[in-house]
């Protein structure tokens, strides 16, 4: 882990929200089928905040599939419906971590305004 990602660590009020495994048709797969991962740099420093799996064709299809299968379940849903599940998906990252480090997050996207 870098120094980012334990600093992160540290400002989550829930530990097991920060996660380096790939999420595919509703599973958490902690391995590509090559093995091989990928690095995830802070834009602004170069620094890698965390290594996730690097999936390839097979879980790009399995992923591709699955979402197709998703939409036909959420375009039924009303836009009231759909508000409501997007609402409290924005939601729940602010829940879940420490006010301090909400200002921190610009650092994902290589904002110096931190």
């Amino acid at each position: 882990m870098t120094e980012f990602f334990e600093s992160l660590e540290q400002h989550l009020n829930n530990k097991q929200l920060l996660l380096s495994d790939a999420f595919i048709a509703g599973e958490w797969i902690k391995s590509s089928s090559s093995g091989e991962r990928f690095d995830v740099r802070n834009p602004s420093t170069g620094d890698v905040i965390v290594s996730l799996p690097d999936m390839g064709r097979k879980e790009t299809r399995t992923a591709i599939d699955a979402a197709y299968t998703a939409q036909k379940n959420w375009v039924s849903k009303t836009g009231k419906e759909r508000a409501a599940v997007l609402r409290k998906w924005s939601d729940n990252p602010v829940e879940h971590v420490s006010s301090g480090f909400r200002s921190r997050t610009s650092v994902q996207n290589g904002s110096t305004n931190t």
